[in-house]
């Protein structure tokens, strides 16, 4: 499974609040003015949901990545919110709610 990013940037634009450098405007500096990351190949780790998470359950998270997805997922819509992005950048969190269940072989549950 992968985290799905609509490329909106407004996790971009909190740089600031996720302890990466930001511009004098609060932007990460690689964010290009058509809201891409210049680094994405080799971004940061804090930038990457899937390492963060696999990092974390490292660190004794007991979380599945579909729960994990779904939570960032709702982050980034409020980070959205805070940035004023239009509402075309949201993406559904189900999709990751549907996967994991899928992934069980139609049962809820661990």
């Amino acid at each position: 499974m992968t985290f799905a990013c609509s490329g909106c940037g407004a996790c971009c634009r909190a740089a600031a609040d996720a302890g990466l450098v930001p511009t004098r405007d609060g932007h990460c500096v690689h964010l290009t003015d058509d809201q891409q990351c210049a680094i994405y190949a080799t971004r940061p780790e804090i930038c990457d949901v899937a390492a963060t998470h696999a990092r974390q359950v490292g660190q004794g998270l007991q979380m599945t990545q579909a729960t994990y997805f779904t939570l960032s997922t709702h982050a980034c819509h409020a980070l959205m919110d805070r940035y004023d992005i239009e509402p075309r950048f949201r993406l559904d969190p189900s999709r990751y709610t549907h996967a994991d269940t899928m992934r069980r072989g139609g049962q809820y549950g661990p």
